[in-house]
């Protein structure tokens, strides 16, 4: 706050003069946001591919894709990463 109590202006990155103190505090929490989306995304993606090697709602060790027993171990390897 200024001295006179209104906000107080920052000077702005653009060179078009002050911006208001909301506007300067509430940048870095949208910088902050788009990361925690990001991470969101990433983790429904891994679920996703997880649910595709293991393929869901089959039985419990079919190979109802058919894969060779080395594509199994491939693929095995890939889910451990993807759930580290």
């Amino acid at each position: 706050m200024s001295s006179d109590g209104s906000p107080a202006n920052v000077g702005s990155n653009d060179g078009s003069g002050l911006l208001p103190e909301r506007e300067t505090i509430a940048r870095p929490a949208m910088r902050l946001a788009a990361p925690e989306s990001e991470n969101e995304r990433l983790r429904r993606n891994i679920k996703n591919a997880i649910n595709h090697i293991t393929c869901i709602g089959g039985p419990l060790n079919d190979n109802k894709l058919g894969y060779s027993k080395q594509q199994m171990v491939t693929f095995w390897r890939i889910k451990e990463e993807l759930e580290a």
